[in-house]
């Protein structure tokens, strides 16, 4: 089954039109980020731009879902595969290699951008490896908590717009003028721990956590994304 949802993500000509897009983009505002610079360029500041990629993997991770209930195709892979979770499992794995696949091609694209343009050179930083690997990790987390939501709400424009709300929306909580959620809220939002994770620089303790703390955070919104999801579809019919 892992092959036959593997075959969907690198087949469907509307995701590898996106994902061309978002490799397309996210190469040019590197690119353009590293003529500007006046210094030598980290080859890792594509990190710094990843909240392009994270609408892309939005999209992605839920339509990875909810298309399969648009097109009346979920009730199909049911029949044929009635262990709901390995549909869950198996939905959950594809995704997370096709959306590894293509970052890694965006990061590529963009360190041969910075190399070839950068007008003051460039240079790897003793927590490049780290940073670049933490961003790969952060998207397909962030496609995953999509994807979850996917089968939680079982919309597309539901679930883009929820996970979106979440990502991009949820931080101005931290306006309420009460001291517990300015105090413990900001770390705990999906944008503030995506930024600890390929942070290349000191962030306030007060608004972020630790790298390694904000990936297992992230990981664990994933799971819990993916529980409850889960959940859903294993109780409810198609």
């Amino acid at each position: 089954m892992m092959k036959s949802e593997l075959l969907k993500l690198r087949y469907s000509r509307g995701l590898t039109a996106a994902m061309l897009v978002m490799v397309g983009l996210g190469t040019a505002i590197v690119a353009l980020i590293a003529v500007a610079e006046k210094a030598s360029v980290r080859l890792d500041l594509v990190a710094g731009s990843w909240s392009l990629p994270g609408l892309f993997m939005l999209v992605v991770g839920a339509l990875h879902v909810t298309s399969e209930y648009s097109h009346n195709t979920m009730r199909t892979m049911v029949l044929n595969v009635p262990r709901r979770l390995r549909v869950v499992t198996a939905k959950s794995v594809s995704l997370a290699v096709y959306c590894g696949f293509w970052m890694l091609v965006w990061i590529v694209l963009s360190m041969l951008a910075v190399v070839a343009l950068a007008p003051n050179g460039y240079h790897w930083a003793n927590d490049s490896g780290v940073v670049l690997v933490e961003l790969v990790i952060a998207m397909v987390l962030l496609a995953l908590i999509a994807a979850g939501i996917g089968f939680l709400v079982r919309s597309t424009p539901g679930a883009i717009v929820l996970v979106f709300g979440l990502v991009f929306v949820a931080p101005i909580v931290t306006l309420i003028p009460i001291e517990a959620v300015q105090a413990q809220v900001p770390r705990l939002l999906i944008n503030n721990l995506i930024m600890a994770m390929v942070s290349t620089g000191d962030l306030a303790p007060e608004m972020f956590l630790s790298r390694w703390v904000a990936t297992a955070v992230m990981a664990g919104f994933a799971l819990a994304a993916l529980a409850l999801g889960g959940l859903r579809f294993a109780k409810s019919d198609v």
